[in-house]
């Protein structure tokens, strides 16, 4: 619980990854004011039963505030925090209420076991991210908006990975002298990096690192990547540094595409912010129609593969023709000639897609996306293909009805072949 969110004065502090990315929304908050003025970092500050948040900018030190913390909560002890330059106040998707002082828990009783630490910190997430799961299906089902149930999935990732960074950070492996640390970024890349995930889609992960490997930056990319095996998840995953990832991007097009999509998760920004730059200036402004040729080509091939029809009695939601995969061409191909960060300003002056075409990619990736998640879910695993006894229970599910001479599964598969047809008309 949080007993206060405030506006104080501190002295500004560096930004780092060693200050996590404020976990602001993740608690319940009343709202007490000291003095205000203009937000420039947010603090949290972790006891072992309650929060304390607050925004700042100069003069005041931490360890001011910590005492006036302290004051409040006489009888808890301070387990540490965390700093951040970020936006107000924001609720997120899903709570993960009293981690910190969880967590405490698990490092108290394991005295410094590395193992025992993880096997902890896998037990107290797991039934997290069981119940946020079930938290989605049960939205998707209220609101019956896939893409929004995409971005929520992405978003409490986002969350996850930040907390068991931090956690490995500062209480696993916590560097002695942190000059002379290798800087290390977290990136998300695929879908992921698209900001979309359905319930038990893989999660890519960068982890961009600034020099060469030491063995500090090993040994916390290690942890962390066995953490999140543990927790089920199934991650891709790479470690360059800004060299490796533009000189491979040059020959593999896969490499290319997921740093295309790269988006800024956790860590040193400033590595994200060189990587983009140069990504565009030395990549992407000399190889435009490269690209495009490749990338028709790499969807001429996968049609080959899943199916050159878009009317098959069994698709893949995600790679046959038709799917999602389609839509995500056309977009990376608009992205990687216009460097646009959003699907809306490719309409700008109707310079790639009319304000119609628009309308109907939104509509067809959102139905697509709902069949998807829905199709996780009743598989309870990563599933992309409509079998026919999946397609009669997302018929029930979605709320098709019989008509005359008409079954609810023959009508939910009409108007996935329709979607289908309207992807076919604006990727051909």
């Amino acid at each position: 619980r949080v007993l206060f969110r405030s506006t104080l004065i501190l002295k500004r502090i560096p930004h780092n990854s060693f200050y996590s990315k404020t976990l602001n929304g993740i608690f319940s908050t009343k709202k007490i004011k000291l003095y205000s003025q203009n937000q420039i970092y947010n603090l949290s500050l972790f006891f072992e039963e309650d929060v304390i948040e607050c925004e700042f900018k100069v003069n005041k030190l931490p360890k001011e505030i910590l005492s006036e913390a302290k004051r409040l909560l006489p009888n808890s002890n301070y387990i540490g925090f965390s700093i951040t330059q970020g936006n107000k106040y924001r609720k997120k998707s899903w709570s993960i209420y009293k981690f910190t002082a969880l967590a405490n828990k698990i490092l108290s009783k394991n005295k410094g076991n590395v193992s025992k630490n993880r096997e902890g910190l896998v037990a107290l997430l797991s039934d997290t991210i069981e119940s946020a799961r079930k938290k989605a299906e049960s939205s998707l089902m209220s609101h019956g908006n896939g893409i929004r149930t995409a971005r929520s999935i992405s978003e409490f990732q986002d969350t996850l990975i930040k907390i068991i960074y931090e956690f490995i950070v500062q209480n696993v492996y916590s560097p002695e002298d942190q000059k002379n640390i290798d800087k290390i970024c977290l990136v998300a890349v695929g879908g992921y990096g698209r900001g979309t995930l359905a319930p038990f889609s893989d999660i890519d992960l960068l982890f961009l690192h600034s020099n060469k490997l030491n063995s500090w930056t090993e040994s916390v990319i290690e942890y962390m990547l066995y953490i999140l095996w543990d927790l089920g998840f199934k991650v891709g995953h790479a470690t360059r540094n800004l060299d490796q990832c533009l000189e491979l991007s040059k020959s593999d097009l896969t490499i290319r595409t997921s740093i295309l999509e790269a988006r800024y998760v956790h860590g040193y920004k400033d590595l994200y912010e060189k990587l983009v730059k140069r990504f565009n200036t030395e990549i992407v402004a000399k190889t435009a129609d490269e690209f495009i040729e490749m990338k028709l080509d790499e969807r001429d091939k996968r049609h080959s593969t899943y199916g050159a029809s878009r009317f098959l009695v069994e698709p893949n939601v995600k790679e046959s023709k038709g799917g999602l995969r389609d839509l995500h061409t056309l977009f990376w191909i608009g992205k990687y000639l216009f460097r646009t960060q959003a699907l809306d300003d490719l309409t700008k002056n109707d310079q790639f897609l009319t304000s119609s075409e628009l309308n109907s990619f939104k509509k067809a990736e959102d139905f697509l996306w709902v069949v998807r998640c829905h199709l996780h879910f009743i598989s309870n695993r990563d599933n992309e293909v409509l079998t026919f006894d999946k397609q009669l229970e997302l018929a029930s599910r979605l709320g098709y009805a019989k008509r005359p001479g008409q079954k609810d599964v023959e009508r939910f598969m009409k108007h996935y072949f329709m979607t289908a047809k309207e992807v076919g008309n604006l990727t051909r």
